[in-house]
């Protein structure tokens, strides 16, 4: 099933509070409105989009899942590779622009969901 989230995210205040929650084995298209201290970031320039995302000690890293859409706004688009596991989500887009690398951290919460519970009878 895909699931579509809106969140921000602000490169100065990190905050372990997940934009939102899927399922296990979903597919998700995040929109998320990048800010700086409040302020929407300016990446109109941006040259490349990079997406970390890090789960229980595993990392997996994806250079084509971010997309400029508009103003400071990103989508990004995350496969079922991202959802295997239950569990909370560290994200982290780094944005390539003229002028050196910015980062924007935000996190996810990736629910068991009770279709991947086990039934006891």
């Amino acid at each position: 099933m895909k699931q579509f989230l809106n969140g921000k995210a602000d490169v100065n205040k990190l905050k372990a509070v997940p934009i939102g929650g899927i399922n296990v084995g979903d597919y998700a298209e995040l929109t998320l409105s990048l800010e700086d201290n409040g302020q929407k970031l300016d990446i109109s320039s941006a040259l490349k989009f990079t997406l970390i995302s890090a789960i229980n000690g595993s990392k997996v890293i994806d250079k084509t899942c971010v997309k400029h859409i508009e103003d400071n706004k990103v989508k990004v688009t995350l496969g079922d590779q991202y959802t295997q596991i239950a569990g909370l989500v560290e994200n982290q887009i780094n944005i390539k622009l003229n002028t050196g690398i910015t980062t924007v951290i935000f996190y996810l919460t990736i629910n068991q969901g009770i279709l991947n519970l086990s039934l006891q009878l």
